[in-house]
């Protein structure tokens, strides 16, 4: 019975928050590889990939995460968490939604999507992608 209980303590698997720190601390550590394994199967991995490579070369070093806003939202196939955090790159300022999906059917939390939008400290406004 002992054993039973400590199984079903790991079950849930990992929650939200630990996932998008986990998430964040890897890019901060520029370890993109596990980043991407934080994300869902709807993409190839190797998609993921190259968005994160790609704004580290736009904005810089991610530097820091700010959890500002959090909405989570049952519906019918499962739980999707929206977090909404500040994110402070070398040459930028973000605003992003990170969506996290964990599906009724057992498969583990994952990111979903991410939406952000960038403030520059650059001049150049129109240089930034969003």
């Amino acid at each position: 019975m002992f054993m039973l209980m400590a199984c079903s303590q790991e079950a849930p698997g990992i929650a939200p928050e630990q996932l998008a720190s986990r998430f964040y601390d890897a890019i901060i550590n520029k370890d993109f590889n596990t980043a991407v394994s934080f994300y869902g199967p709807e993409m190839p991995a190797e998609t993921h990939l190259k968005e994160l490579q790609q704004l580290q070369m736009t904005l810089g070093d991610l530097q820091s995460y700010k959890l500002q806003d959090t909405i989570v939202n049952t519906v019918f196939s499962g739980t999707r968490y929206i977090y909404t955090y500040r994110l402070q790159y070398t040459t930028a300022t973000a605003k992003e939604m990170l969506v996290m999906f964990n599906s009724v059917r057992g498969e583990p939390l994952h990111i979903e999507v991410r939406n952000y939008k960038i403030k520059s400290h650059a001049t150049h406004d129109d240089e930034n992608p969003t």
